[in-house]
């Protein structure tokens, strides 16, 4: 990876975005799904105001079989492949983790509850068939071809696979949709070791985990005192950690669910929004605390007192390669850990800049940013391609960016 990064493809959806999730296998490195976020937008553009899921393909050459330089100028463009409407916004969106291609192609959205959609490639007689069973499911947004432009015709189909509804656990208030009903989900993780697997967090202070083959749970537990925020697995397939509104992150075991290990928890009990567990050295775990600039790092083997922290806004002028210094202020609005190395943590923040870091040496004092791009724009959502590391997804206001670093 080299200090040059600049978009390389870029994608307006005409609304906000929010989550963003790369598709696993080789053989479909480049789609990608977003989800929209319009309840804001909706005030002026009422006409327009509509949830969507979104599977778009990102022609991204892979630098190994491609004689032209990937940050050149872009002739191609994204191409939206399908779309289904959303009664209400999808908090995050993820691939099955499948790089062998093998499985059918599933994407898990969260929101108001958890769905698990197929997606593939549309046959001539396949669009009647993906209607008639939305509107079975009872999925809002069921009227797919609707939805769409009339000059646009859908190349994918977004059917409904199953929706995961959990028991409601005695003394848990079941949330705002009322006694009986599933609280809303706010993020998951599906594991990369065993793909059958599938965790997922909630408002009402409880985690669930899956088996979307059998479309069963295996397990529910009550992870906090109060809304836990998000989830990430961490190696293998027995442990995962959770953070949420009571300022704290949890790691937990499968094989021992009686008791859980606090590895961090802020003085203040604020909220923390984000955590990532770093898959290429487990020892390490990331977090994002609510409208704060600071990354919290923690080493798993040490709890309590932060490994490192990282600030936001110390982000570095780069002029020659467009990049910009960071606002005094930026609140971080989500981090990711790169695929392919031990060290490397993506950032990015509400004033839109996006930051890389570089941890291989973090006794020199606090780190500095090794890079940082301005996306002109608040940034929701980011993640790296699992299945070619060199690019990097941006969902910035209405833009989808994806980046070559």
């Amino acid at each position: 990876m080299g200090l040059r990064w600049r978009p390389s493809v870029s994608y307006d959806a005409h609304c906000p975005l929010f989550s963003v999730g790369w598709s696993w296998g080789d053989a479909t490195r480049g789609l990608l799904a977003v989800s929209t976020f319009v309840d804001e937008y909706e005030r002026d553009h009422p006409q327009d105001a509509q949830h969507e899921l979104q599977v778009l393909h990102v022609p991204i050459d892979t630098p190994a079989s491609s004689t032209s330089d990937p940050t050149s100028d872009r002739t191609e463009a994204v191409t939206c492949l399908g779309r289904v409407p959303y009664k209400l916004p999808a908090t995050k969106v993820g691939w099955i983790p499948d790089f062998s291609g093998m499985q059918p192609h599933l994407l898990a959205t969260s929101g108001d509850a958890l769905r698990i959609w197929r997606v593939s490639e549309r046959s001539s007689s396949s669009a009647a068939v993906a209607e008639r069973a939305a509107k079975d499911d009872g999925f809002a947004g069921a009227d797919v071809l609707d939805a769409c432009a009339a000059d646009w015709a859908p190349q994918y189909d977004i059917t409904p696979h199953c929706e995961l509804s959990r028991i409601k656990m005695s003394g848990i208030d079941a949330g705002p949709g009322g006694r009986g009903q599933d609280a809303p989900s706010t993020s998951f993780d599906w594991n990369e070791t065993d793909t059958s697997l599938l965790g997922v967090c909630s408002i009402d202070t409880t985690c669930s985990l899956w088996d979307i083959t059998q479309q069963q749970i295996r397990t529910q537990l009550i992870a906090h005192d109060k809304e836990v925020y998000d989830f990430s697995f961490g190696p293998g397939t027995d442990l995962f950690a959770t953070c949420g509104a009571d300022g704290s992150i949890r790691m937990f075991d499968l094989r021992d669910l009686n008791r859980s290990t606090v590895l961090y928890e802020n003085a203040t009990s604020t909220p923390l929004l984000r955590v990532a567990w770093n898959s290429q050295n487990p020892h390490y775990i990331g977090c994002v605390t609510m409208r704060s600039h600071k990354i919290i790092i923690v080493d798993i083997r040490m709890p309590s007192v932060p490994a490192v922290t990282l600030e936001q806004n110390q982000c570095v002028d780069l002029p020659e390669v467009g990049l910009a210094r960071a606002a005094s202020h930026d609140c971080v609005t989500g981090i990711a850990w790169a695929p392919f190395a031990d060290h490397v943590l993506l950032s990015a923040g509400d004033s839109g800049v996006a930051s890389l870091w570089d941890l291989s040496d973090t006794s020199q004092g606090r780190p500095m940013p090794a890079l940082s791009y301005n996306a002109g724009r608040t940034i929701h959502g980011v993640q790296w391609s699992p299945a070619d590391p060199n690019w990097i997804a941006l969902t910035a206001g209405s833009q989808l960016q994806v980046i070559y670093c």
